[in-house]
């Protein structure tokens, strides 16, 4: 189950400069396509906080994400659609996960324990969804 007291520390962690960063940072070639760029999977924001899944998918899309995936209650998907059209809504396969900003693990309404399973489900596979 999600927990409120999940942290990382780090401490130690090696640090980059935007020369650095830039550097590492993958561009698109003229035969990448959406899954050779990676497909992130979202699931984030709910009816009370639904900017979380907005500000979450549109960074993903902004930086650079071949395909984004948002898993989320009615309010927010609707939200996330009109911000960024080329979302994909509901789950499925992916290679990376946000996940949590804007949950209430506190909703206990369908929508929310659904989010909650899903985000469970996301914690304890091998990043697949669906």
């Amino acid at each position: 189950m999600f927990s409120d007291d999940m942290a990382l520390d780090l401490a130690g962690l090696p640090t980059l400069d935007s020369a650095a960063a830039a550097e590492l940072w993958p561009v698109p070639g003229a035969s990448d396509h959406k899954y050779t760029r990676g497909v992130l999977g979202i699931i984030a924001g709910c009816e009370a906080y639904p900017g979380a899944a907005v500000l979450s998918c549109v960074a993903a899309v902004e930086s650079g994400a071949g395909m984004v995936r948002y898993v989320g209650s009615e309010t927010p998907t609707n939200l996330v659609l009109r911000a960024t059209p080329e979302v994909v809504p509901g789950a499925g396969q992916v290679q990376a996960w946000v996940l949590g900003p804007g949950i209430d693990p506190a909703d206990r309404t369908k929508a929310g324990r659904a989010q909650m399973s899903a985000l469970d489900e996301a914690l304890l596979s091998n990043t697949l969804c669906g």
